[in-house]
């Protein structure tokens, strides 16, 4: 997997009227979630331990493959309108530890949940930011 574009999103062809359905909020929060899961795994840990840890390395690949799958769930449609997410990229990590478990290269997934994860949720996170609905008010 290479490197996620920078964190900043921006949507230049964003359009309101498309709003992004229930199933597509949740999917966003879901990566939240267990990409929070897998920068956790990694964080203060060493590359050398995570490796040692099977444990450590299977949870990580599990909250990856979590957060691709959840990205699947943003139709193609919507996925256009925010081209700085590598959406391929993301379905295609997931694919790779599923489909060929027996060649996943462990620098890339910790590299990925180290690096390129955390850059990742920055977007998501501005995305659900500028996304869901308002809150209702307050009493």
């Amino acid at each position: 997997m290479t490197s996620l574009p920078s964190a900043r999103v921006s949507w230049p062809h964003s359009n309101r009227s498309m709003p992004l359905s229930v199933r597509e909020l949740r999917a966003l929060e879901d990566m939240l979630r267990f990409g929070a899961d897998a920068i956790a795994h990694v964080h203060g840990v060493d590359f050398n331990a995570f490796v040692a840890d099977h444990k450590t390395h299977q949870a990580t690949l599990y909250a990856i493959a979590t957060v691709a799958e959840s990205s699947h769930r943003i139709t193609p449609a919507q996925q256009q309108r925010w081209p700085g997410i590598p959406w391929p990229m993301v379905w295609g990590m997931r694919n790779i530890i599923l489909h060929e478990y027996g060649r996943v290269d462990l620098p890339t997934v910790y590299q990925v949940a180290s690096v390129q994860l955390p850059k990742l949720l920055e977007q998501v996170r501005a995305i659900l930011a500028a996304e869901a609905p308002p809150s209702p008010p307050t009493p």
